[in-house]
């Protein structure tokens, strides 16, 4: 059964959420390095003042500040749409807890019978988040004037990559339909779009 294979199950599983350390938990700790990163950034300009804060300092404050919003935006528009639109999981249909009903589609919830909030993908759309990271880097590599955008766009390519991987365990697992991975992906991309679109190596 494809949903036993080793990938997938790697991709699935998180310590989040009472599992095993899977691929689903590289973006959360990426983000707690970022977060651990600003935090003691901020403190830092607490204690000195700005006065203290060299030009360095204060870009990474700043691009480590964006990465952090990108993914509270993202995190937040994601559980917005889970919360209103509440779409039976695959698992729940398959065993006649719920009736299918379409991402677009308005309806009641199934309750306690239902895990529910199936679109989006929280944990697609946590992978492509990572996007941002890469917006981070490459406009501190344009700040030194060591632009790289064939790294840039290899990187963008590594994360649409994962998140595509992701997605597609997540499908197979049975905790999501195909339009919510999707979705996911391209809410992800959409939101680093727009706080990001001055970074990106054609602006």
């Amino acid at each position: 059964m494809l949903h036993r294979e080793p990938w997938v199950v790697w991709m699935d599983q998180s310590l989040f959420e009472g599992d095993e350390l899977g691929a689903s938990d590289l973006p959360l700790f990426l983000y707690g390095i970022v977060l651990f990163w600003y935090t003691g950034l901020v403190i830092k300009l607490v204690i000195k003042g700005a006065q203290g804060e060299d030009l360095k300092t204060r870009r990474v404050r700043r691009l480590l500040g964006r990465v952090l919003v990108t993914g509270v935006c993202i995190a937040g528009a994601t559980h917005a749409l889970k919360w209103g639109l509440d779409r039976p999981r695959p698992k729940d249909v398959l065993r006649g807890a719920c009736g299918f009903r379409d991402w677009f589609q308005l309806g009641p919830t199934c309750g306690e019978a239902s895990q529910g909030k199936s679109f989006p993908s929280g944990h697609t759309a946590t992978a492509a988040s990572l996007w941002a990271m890469n917006m981070a880097w490459f406009r501190w590599m344009s700040s030194k004037n060591r632009q790289n955008k064939c790294v840039y766009y290899v990187f963008a390519g590594l994360v649409l990559v994962f998140a595509g991987a992701m997605g597609l365990a997540r499908v197979i697992h049975g905790d999501h339909w195909l339009t919510d991975t999707l979705a996911s992906i391209l809410l992800g991309g959409w939101i680093v779009m727009i706080l990001w679109r001055k970074e990106t190596p054609w602006a």
